[in-house]
């Protein structure tokens, strides 16, 4: 293998933000093997984001931008996103569907590592129709792992479930009398926060008054003023994953009525910081997480009312509060050692690289104007006159 060193793995990223890009960075910021090159390359469809910047993330050997439209023939940006790599002994990292499609379609010869974020058919379905191309499955929950097997018994083998590094916190927490609650997190329907204004009504109801502080895209103090009515709540935006962890040591409970997740990192980082998540009962990562009046609460049904019951469980409670926040940081730091699990993806990397095979090219992403042997050009005028998809 000393002829192959460094061993170059290539990361790919959406430019959404998000839990992924958490995964990304610290596996780049705590990485063990000194024979480990990490690149990262961000897809960016350039209709939605005109302009994107990169991260600058600790441990990256080099961060790139690829602009893609979906216009495009999509053989044209499989093409010209392969020329980013340098060769086919590199790693690809994939976490979605663009690097997937380029790997199919094009047949790279490339080791491949799919990594399942989400407990859902999306990832379920990428994996699926990929599989062919991908040796190795990361998943980053059980039950991903389990549903995976499932689907795809032939594969157990090479189905493997690894918790992803999160960093410790070592700051001291800011123990406020107040009730502070938290929300990272996209201002969406996926993410429930339609659901936070009513949970904060309920606790007016019983005479609770909260302090709500969300962090995440989406809204604004404009739109609060008709959503939350007489609320105290504050937004912040997109904040730096510092910023976030100074935020998260000044606030009680994470609240969190999402409708779909994998494996939250963002409840993981309130846990590491002693905020008590209260959360949507889903299956999967969440139910891993969060133990009933332990580590903190699992809501039924993603109840409003049952929310607002628990939180004031919280408020009223100091010592409960303080052994469910105490819990919470020895579950997350246990569970999600940043080293330990940086090293066990990167033995993963380590037995995946060196694993190419042939390949077959077989189309699995596109239209009838996706072919190989149709100018882009052709397809972009068409694209753009028929808005043909």
């Amino acid at each position: 293998m000393n002829q192959d060193l460094p061993i170059k793995i290539y990361h790919f990223h959406n430019g959404t933000g998000g839990g992924v890009l958490s995964v990304i960075r610290n596996l780049l910021a705590f990485r063990q093997s000194s024979i480990v090159e990490n690149h990262v390359i961000y897809t960016i469809n350039k209709e939605e984001i005109p302009v994107y910047s990169v991260h600058d993330l600790e441990g990256a050997t080099s961060e790139r931008v690829f602009y893609y439209s979906s216009k495009w023939n999509y053989y044209h940006t499989c093409r010209e996103l392969a020329l980013l790599l340098p060769d086919s002994k590199s790693l690809i990292v994939a976490h979605d569907w663009i690097e997937l499609g380029m790997i199919s379609n094009l047949g790279l010869n490339n080791p491949v590592i799919h990594v399942l974020h989400g407990d859902y058919d999306y990832y379920f379905q990428l994996a699926k129709r990929h599989e062919a191309w991908i040796d190795t499955f990361v998943c980053v929950s059980e039950s991903i792992a389990d549903e995976l097997k499932r689907r795809m018994p032939y594969r157990i083998n090479d189905i493997l479930y690894i918790r992803f590094p999160v960093p410790e916190i070592n700051c001291v927490r800011e123990n406020k009398s107040t009730l502070e609650l938290v929300f990272a997190g996209r201002c969406d329907q996926a993410k429930g926060y339609h659901l936070l204004p009513l949970i904060d009504a309920s606790l007016q109801q019983k005479g609770i008054l909260a302090n709500w502080h969300i962090a995440g895209p989406g809204s604004n103090q404009t739109e609060a003023q008709q959503q939350w009515g007489n609320s105290k709540v504050q937004f912040y935006g997109n904040l730096s994953a510092e910023a976030l962890t100074f935020l998260l040591l000044k606030t009680t409970a994470f609240v969190l009525p999402t409708l779909a997740e994998g494996m939250p990192v963002s409840v993981i980082e309130a846990m590491k910081a002693g905020v008590i998540p209260v959360v949507n009962d889903l299956k999967g990562g969440l139910q891993e997480l969060v133990i009933n009046n332990v580590t903190g609460y699992r809501i039924p049904n993603n109840d409003p009312f049952i929310f607002a019951k628990c939180i004031e469980e919280i408020s009223a409670d100091l010592e409960k509060r303080k052994q469910i926040s105490t819990a919470a940081i020895k579950f997350a730091n246990r569970y999600f050692n940043p080293v330990q699990n940086t090293k066990l993806f990167e033995d993963v990397f380590l037995q995946t690289y060196g694993k190419s095979k042939k390949k077959r090219a077989i189309k699995t992403i596109g239209s009838r104007l996706d072919q190989p042997y149709l100018p882009n050009i052709l397809v972009k005028i068409i694209r753009s006159i028929t808005k043909t998809i």
